[in-house]
């Protein structure tokens, strides 16, 4: 539809062609029809509209008078809200960031990586801030902080000194985020650090200090091997979930031969079928006549979902 038309329609007396014509208008960045769209938004009208996307519309325009309607929208429920957060994070003024980065510390999961994830979107510009979290009292808060800092597009110097004095952090919570963010950035300053971390008291620090020296391509140190060795063993069945999930792609960057028999004593013997499906991936990572030869001896698995992923990972063999 031209935009001379939807203009036309905007200054109709039927209201179901004003409110077609301000969504079509907002999704061509025209801001004619917005007054109509925030009073659908201040209405909660979702029977004359998809209140989800007016909201992403108004974000997209940088509607600043949306703000003060928007920021009650992030205490309703999950999609309203994360909608909301997101629009205000487009929009960008103070009022509305702040909400959103308050967010970071919520005790719901979701709410508060999702906060992360959008704060990170800003960039350069929140950096200092998000350096600032760090130092906070509320250790979901420092560890999302982390979180954000490390997936900052245009990284910053600032960003590598901050994580890695922040490794010393008390919370074994926030150490574990802390360490696996110095490996997203690539920081290889923080080798030493994170080596002393494989001594950690807690076994989620130590197993992330592993991951990111992996990541960071220490590859030579044997206590890595250790560490996920250990943990491979665990009596804890989370421990063993998690640490054979890591394995599942750290094989893909480190297909050493040494895996094959922890690993291949894992698929065989573990009595959590996750565990043992991460075990099988792992070991299809290491291209060799015997993981085929184990993989070959474990297809007839008591599990189903197993057995389909040991005979989807042959299959791919060929």
């Amino acid at each position: 539809m031209e935009i001379q038309q939807l203009l036309l329609e905007l200054n109709s007396t039927e209201k179901t062609k004003q409110i077609r014509a301000a969504i079509e208008l907002g999704k061509l960045g025209r801001s004619d029809g917005s007054e109509i769209l925030l009073d659908l938004v201040r209405e909660m009208n979702w029977e004359a509209s998809n209140l989800y996307e007016v909201v992403e519309i108004l974000g997209r325009l940088k509607e600043k008078r949306a703000v003060d309607i928007l920021i009650p929208m992030t205490n309703r429920t999950a999609h309203i809200a994360d909608t909301a957060a997101w629009a205000l994070m487009q929009i960008g003024e103070p009022a509305g960031v702040d909400i959103v980065f308050e967010r970071m510390r919520s005790p719901s999961p979701w709410r508060g990586w999702g906060a992360a994830q959008m704060v990170a979107e800003l960039g350069d510009v929140i950096v200092e801030r998000l350096v600032g979290a760090l130092s906070d009292n509320d250790h979901l808060m420092k560890a999302r902080a982390a979180y954000a800092l490390s997936m900052v597009q245009g990284k910053s110097e600032t960003i590598g000194i901050a994580l890695r004095a922040a490794l010393d952090d008390s919370e074994p919570y926030v150490r574990k985020q802390v360490a696996m963010a110095l490996g997203r950035i690539g920081d290889k300053l923080a080798i030493e650090k994170l080596t002393f971390l494989l001594n950690d008291e807690d076994w989620e620090v130590r197993n992330n200090a592993a991951a990111a020296l992996v990541m960071l391509g220490d590859r030579e140190n044997t206590k890595i091997f250790e560490v996920f060795l250990k943990n491979l063993k665990s009596e804890l069945e989370h421990v063993r979930i998690l640490t054979s999930a890591s394995l599942s792609w750290i094989t893909s960057l480190i297909p050493d031969q040494d895996w094959i028999e922890p690993l291949a004593n894992t698929l065989q013997t573990d009595p959590h079928r996750a565990v043992r499906i991460h075990a099988a991936k792992a070991l299809a990572n290491i291209h060799s006549e015997k993981v085929k030869a184990v993989l070959l001896q474990t297809q007839d698995d008591t599990d189903e979902l197993v057995r389909n992923t040991i005979t989807e990972l042959l299959q791919k063999w060929g």
